[in-house]
């Protein structure tokens, strides 16, 4: 059973959705610090009218929380967001429908960070019809730092193979994972043109672009992850 592990960004690329699609079992990231200063945790990009454009949440700051820990502010951010979403979207011929379904839980924002964003992750892949089922490591009980706390959570969940992104050669420790018989399988997605507005392409947005501008199964159609030896 192929593993995959990330933290839960708000709103991601389409990257993010192929590594899921590409795993059996997705293991959120929730049981660790918040990263310092800026993150795709708390931000994402959209397409504006002058090229990308973020769309940032408030997080209560102090401290260094466990993410499942990180609170939002809770101010009028959600309508703010819905209403650039809208202004961006809502004229394409997939906008309205897609940002009905996101509307729901925008109007009805969590306390957490880690909530909010997963609720809004299984909305997306419930409109993208990726079935891979998900698992808070909050849930799994398990301590550790780095690569073994990750090993650890892949074995938990009865993990065989590990997928991760192109960057975990930097820092894993691939020797331990291989000690304990579970070998890592690195990808990576390479961003596919699709039609934007009839401008010059901006890849790496959030999915949501993606899905406002061609619907939910072209969107599914873009993310092929690929593997690396």
């Amino acid at each position: 059973m192929l593993v995959a592990i990330h933290q839960p960004n708000y709103l991601p690329w389409c990257g993010y959705f192929a590594k899921i699609a590409a795993a059996d079992r997705f293991i959120v990231l929730d049981d660790v610090p918040m990263p310092r200063g800026r993150s795709y945790l708390s931000r994402a990009q959209i397409l504006g009218p002058d090229g990308p454009q973020w769309l940032s949440m408030p997080v209560l700051r102090g401290g260094q929380p466990l993410i499942k820990d990180a609170r939002l502010v809770l101010d009028n951010w959600p309508a703010r967001h819905l209403r650039t979403l809208r202004a961006r979207y809502g004229p394409l011929s997939q906008g309205p429908s897609v940002l009905a379904r996101l509307a729901t839980h925008l109007a009805c924002p969590c306390e957490r960070l880690a909530d909010f964003n997963i609720a809004l992750l299984r909305e997306l892949l419930s409109l993208l019809d990726i079935r891979t089922p998900l698992v808070c490591a909050s849930e799994l009980s398990v301590s550790g730092q780095g690569s073994r706390h990750l090993l650890d959570l892949v074995r938990a969940v009865g993990g065989t193979a590990y997928v991760s992104g192109p960057s975990g050669r930097q820092y894993l420790d691939e020797q331990l994972f291989t000690q304990f018989g579970i070998p890592i399988q690195y990808g990576f997605y390479e961003p596919r043109a699709y039609p934007q507005r009839g401008r010059r392409f901006v890849p790496a947005l959030s999915i949501v672009d993606a899905l406002c501008h061609l619907g939910p199964d072209q969107a599914r159609a873009l993310l092929d992850y690929q593997r690396t030896p």
